[in-house]
């Protein structure tokens, strides 16, 4: 494997291992699927370093993660660290594997088994030695190529493009947290997408879009509807718009049991009820002529009622 970073992810950790005589370190952020490490953080002023050890600056570290993630709309994450080791030590130490394999441990509770990067730089006569490994959990760490690449590279952005959106809370308070996307957790993210295999397995074609906001553009027999899940979905129903008018539909109470392809079918039948209404009275049903012609033949009953009696 080769492990792609940026000019400027380069330059922060050279820069940064030229700046200490002593140990120094950061993160490593990027993308996932096909890794390339897009930032690296420097040393925080609270970090603890020695000629022997490193301690990261973590509340600096999670404010420069929360950043970059934001920043990059949800489609990087932490790829791993860069460590100075002092000397020509090379390779990532004993506290460098435990670290790593807490990451590790960490993801996978997260349902998520991507590899974790180490970086670890020497100074050695003024220049900067750069090594690199991924945790293979069975064999340790393993080492790796690096190859540095533009920070306007084309294929960053079509990288970017195929990351899978993923923002996780910062607080506790999750509805208080505006960059907290419900369907972007594991739970979430599974039911909106078996929405979507749902809609294409009856013959829609749809399409996910993340911008500003996840929206999915849903057509079928030559009609397009964009179709909006809420942060919270599926606690609360999506909305539904025909170019820019909102479409209202009627269903029982909410619940999460209730699917995407249960409203679209809602959708359709309203709409066939109105093509009938059309054909055999010329007035739409619910339209105002409708309300005034039906208190018309109310008040003729009745009037014919009386007359009667």
């Amino acid at each position: 494997m080769i492990l792609k970073i940026t000019r400027n992810t380069y330059k922060v950790i050279k820069e940064e291992s030229l700046k200490y005589k002593t140990e120094s370190g950061g993160l490593v952020i990027g993308t996932c699927k096909i890794p390339i490490g897009i930032r690296a953080t420097k040393s925080g002023i609270f970090a603890k370093a020695s000629f022997v050890s490193y301690t990261n600056d973590s509340d600096y570290d999670n404010k420069v993660l929360q950043e970059t993630i934001k920043e990059f709309n949800g489609r990087v994450k932490l790829l791993g660290y860069w460590h100075k080791h002092p000397g020509s030590m090379s390779y990532p130490s004993s506290g460098d594997l435990a670290t790593a394999r807490g990451i590790v441990k960490r993801n996978e509770q997260e349902g998520d088994k991507r590899p974790v990067f180490f970086m670890i730089t020497n100074v050695i006569a003024g220049d900067v030695k750069l090594y690199c490994y991924m945790l293979d959990d069975s064999k340790g760490f393993v080492p790796v190529d690096v190859k540095i690449i533009d920070d306007n590279s084309k294929e960053i952005e079509k990288t970017l493009s195929a990351e899978p959106v993923i923002i996780q809370p910062k607080t506790m308070d999750f509805w208080s947290d505006v960059d907290f996307q419900f369907y972007m957790t594991k739970c979430g993210y599974e039911r909106l997408q078996s929405d979507v295999d749902e809609l294409r397995t009856n013959g829609y074609d749809v399409k996910a879009y993340t911008k500003g906001q996840l929206y999915l553009v849903i057509k079928k027999d030559n009609e397009t509807i964009t179709c909006m899940p809420p942060c919270e979905y599926p606690l609360n129903p999506p909305r539904f718009f025909k170019g820019k008018d909102e479409i209202k539909y009627s269903l029982p109470i909410w619940n999460s049991s209730f699917r995407i392809i249960d409203i679209l079918k809602n959708l359709e039948q309203l709409k066939i009820s109105e093509r009938r209404g059309h054909e055999s009275h010329g007035y739409k049903a619910g339209s105002g002529l409708f309300r005034i012609i039906n208190k018309i033949r109310r008040a003729l009953k009745s009037l014919w009622s009386h007359k009667k009696r």
